[in-house]
């Protein structure tokens, strides 16, 4: 004997309240149809996603072009410097403070505290250093100055004047 198989759910989407319970007692045809309508309406399928916006070549080429010229720690860089005698030479040296910078051009929204609210470490007023630890505050301002060890020295450079070597 050959027994014919059922589903085990009903195939059909019961109806809420009174027209349902009268489609479900086979007396109200109008509430079949609302079924079947609403059936026809919302398929049994996965919504797909909207496509992503792709970004052309241009742009693409240009956010690589900055990826690239990104500050790596320890990494070798192209460098210049002002020399004991005054002039200016170029040479390659090892990358050791300013990779680490934050970026300023864009603000992440729920990465700052609220308007109004100051932080309780932060000072409004700073002096200015003392003629003998300028260069130290130097070493401390990594926006502008990146340090370089160049022939086994450490230097302090303005970072307009370090470039990335290109990878081999």
């Amino acid at each position: 004997i050959v027994r014919a198989p059922e589903p085990a759910r009903p195939l059909s989407r019961k109806l809420p309240g009174a027209a349902g319970r009268a489609a479900a007692a086979g007396g109200d045809a109008a509430a079949l149809r609302l079924q079947d309508a609403d059936e026809g309406a919302r398929p049994n399928t996965v919504m797909a996603l909207p496509p992503k916006p792709s970004i052309g070549w241009e742009a693409f080429a240009e956010l690589e072009a900055r990826r690239q010229a990104r500050f790596r720690p320890f990494m070798q860089v192209k460098a210049s410097y002002v020399k004991h005698g005054g002039g200016k030479a170029e040479c390659i040296g090892t990358l050791l403070t300013g990779w680490g910078v934050p970026n300023r051009a864009s603000s992440v929204p729920h990465a700052l505290p609220p308007e109004g609210v100051r932080r309780a470490g932060t000072q409004t007023y700073r002096s200015p250093a003392p003629v003998g630890l300028r260069e130290r505050e130097k070493w401390r301002d990594e926006e502008h100055f990146v340090g370089v060890q160049i022939h086994g020295r450490d230097r302090l450079i303005p970072r307009a004047w370090v470039t990335p070597m290109s990878a081999p």
